[in-house]
């Protein structure tokens, strides 16, 4: 029988060692600037546009460019200022994530056992699960190179951890509509933040109907005033902080992307839809997208180690097949591997790996619920032992994510790098005067973009990406920062040099990655 109320101290311990752990290790590897490590591509224009409260590139991510602004108080460079929040939704990720897992072991796992094992044990076997997964996750190579760079996946995946936080507590009083409302509340904003949430979205939404269904609720009607309301928290929350875009789009700066205003919907229908990336889906071609598939399988033991494959695999095994409570877990987790790994293997984008970080979620999941029904498994069949199975319990949630930590740690460490920004001043420095910098690439781009407009440097040069200019936001955006430039005509953007013959025309691109 589980006990009316997780344990304080338990939940407190739960969510705050995983979350003070993984802090702290964050910050101190964490970038000192603008760089491009760990493909972060994307960090000069993200912190361009929270310098200037301008538009990114879709789908804007709102929420994280409120959070820059946010963290602008602790450091006056915008780039440090993002790197900060970033590490901190990491950290608050594996923190939450920890937390859930612990909660979905209490409501499953707690069974009858001998009555000398003692509350006590029993609440340290579905903590250590909690903790391996929180811990695993936070110290998973990739999960943890993205939380020390300029990058939207680490709010991402608290967002994600956030939904199944939130499912746990609805689990434990399904008649509530207060904690229905919470849950729509975070599906809403990891909707809003990202679009692959929809997959996260499905798989809770499954297992929500299952859950339903165990505790006789499916006579009740599809649509009833709880639902529906429910439904309208869900959109509001995807919706509403998307439009401070178009509050942004009114500001002008010369990195903001698209044509966004309020007298313009359709322009915002496509910036907020992401159609400039529709393209990428199903691009790739068959044999590359069962090629990711199968490097999946190499992924999840680099990020988990053998150990944590095998509890993962046990985890699913344990909940698939075995006693009815259990097979809404299952489905749950079997969904959200299921849907992000198909999104990571046909969305044909060059670092489509970042789209495995969800599936990674759900595997640390499986892995803490695995680890939980092994040690309460043992407590029930070897009493006697009761002590000792419950601590190994504990040294391995803590064991394990310590050995990546150890591997890892040099690796990815980037507290002295700020190597786009050097290379950003650098190419404006061996430019003559008025000259003009034309870049394809993003890194370049988007490094160029950040010194130059946030920080002032050499702005008498003009930088022009040439992929945008036949845009017309675009060639608004050049004509405007800089009025002496002569553009051709859309369509030939060739003809750029032609029209300035007395700029001397330089064409970069960005050292390899490190």
């Amino acid at each position: 029988m589980i006990p009316a109320r997780p344990g304080r101290w338990y939940s407190w311990l739960a969510f705050g060692l995983p979350f003070l752990t993984a802090a702290l290790v964050y910050l101190l590897t964490a970038a000192s600037g603008l760089n491009w490590r760990h493909g972060g591509d994307d960090g000069g224009d993200l912190a361009t546009a929270v310098a200037l409260e301008g538009v990114p590139h879709p789908t804007g991510y709102p929420l994280y460019l409120a959070s820059g602004k946010l963290f602008a108080f602790l450091d006056g460079d915008p780039a440090r200022a993002l790197t900060l929040a970033t590490a901190l939704w990491g950290a608050l990720a594996a923190g939450v994530l920890s937390l859930a897992v612990y909660r979905f072991n209490r409501q499953l796992l707690w069974q009858p056992v001998p009555v000398a094992t003692g509350t006590r044990l029993l609440e340290i076997a579905c903590l250590s699960g909690g903790l391996l997964a929180g811990l695993s996750l936070a110290f998973a190579p990739l999960v943890w190179s993205q939380a020390l760079i300029i990058e939207i996946y680490s709010l991402n995946l608290l967002l994600l951890a956030s939904m199944l936080l939130a499912l746990a507590w609805w689990r434990e009083k399904t008649d509530s509509a207060g904690r229905l409302y919470v849950l729509a509340l975070a599906a809403g904003l990891a909707l809003g933040h990202h679009r692959t949430a929809i997959f996260s979205l499905l798989a809770i939404a499954i297992c929500m109907y299952l859950a339903g269904r165990a505790g006789k609720e499916t006579d009740r009607p599809l649509f009833n005033r709880k639902r529906l309301g429910a439904a309208v928290v869900l959109a509001l929350a995807a919706l509403l902080p998307s439009l401070t875009i178009l509050m942004r789009g009114g500001h002008n700066p010369g990195s903001n992307w698209s044509d966004l205003s309020w007298n313009n919907p359709a322009s915002f229908w496509q910036y907020l839809s992401g159609s400039d990336y529709r393209n990428l889906l199903f691009a790739a071609p068959l044999s590359q997208s069962l090629g990711r598939v199968a490097a999946s399988a190499g992924m999840l033991f680099q990020q988990f180690g053998l150990m944590g494959l095998a509890l993962g695999w046990s985890g699913l095994a344990v909940a698939g097949l075995s006693m009815p409570q259990y097979r809404p877990l299952a489905w749950l987790v079997s969904l959200g591997l299921l849907g992000h790994l198909v999104f990571a293997a046909i969305y044909a984008a060059d670092n489509s790996q970042v789209y495995l970080i969800p599936f990674f979620a759900f595997w640390a999941v499986a892995s803490g619920f695995g680890l939980a029904w092994i040690s309460l498994t043992g407590l029930a069949r070897w009493p006697r032992y009761r002590r000792t199975l419950a601590g190994l319990a504990l040294a391995a949630a803590l064991a394990l994510p310590g050995i990546s930590l150890a591997a890892n740690y040099n690796r990815l460490n980037l507290n002295q790098d700020r190597s786009a920004e050097v290379w950003a001043k650098a190419q404006l420095d061996a430019a003559p005067a008025r000259a003009i910098l034309i870049t394809n690439q993003d890194a370049a781009t988007f490094a160029l973009w950040y010194v130059q407009y946030v920080q002032h440097y050499r702005p008498e040069i003009a930088i022009i990406e040439s992929r945008l200019l036949d845009t017309p936001w675009y060639r608004n955006n050049v004509a405007r920062l800089y009025p002496e430039l002569k553009l051709p005509a859309a369509g030939n953007s060739n003809g750029l040099i032609a029209a300035n013959p007395t700029r001397e025309v330089i064409l970069l691109t960005p050292p390899g990655p490190p």
